[in-house]
């Protein structure tokens, strides 16, 4: 005979993203979550004189190198290069990506 159970229903809710052996993936397999964790972490490991150093050796030494090169580069390469200038600058001073740029470039000039 059958007999009726009070059966509980899980939910299964959806996730925008999941980490899975210890990477971050959204429901496209894009791996940006994680590695805006890695640089999160790694940024905040980091002292504020440390983060100058390594963000002076490694991208502001080759934006100044040979700049007069780019003279006459087309406005695609040179707002790639912007970019990286500005990114640079959020990393060192902590600034939020929608922050107006020109003060805190300003500031380290």
């Amino acid at each position: 005979m059958y007999s009726t159970v009070n059966a509980v229903y899980n939910r299964v809710i959806c996730s925008s993203s999941v980490l899975n052996l210890g990477v971050i993936t959204d429901s496209q397999l894009n791996t940006s979550g994680h590695v805006y964790q890695c640089v999160r972490q790694v940024r905040l490991s980091l002292t504020t004189d440390t983060t100058k150093t390594l963000v002076h050796a490694f991208t502001s030494s080759r934006l100044d190198c040979c700049n007069s090169l780019l003279y006459g580069v087309n406005d695609g390469m040179l707002e790639k290069l912007q970019t990286v200038q500005n990114d640079a600058a959020r990393v060192t001073t902590e600034t939020r990506k929608f922050d107006h740029i020109r003060p805190v470039l300003r500031e380290l000039h």
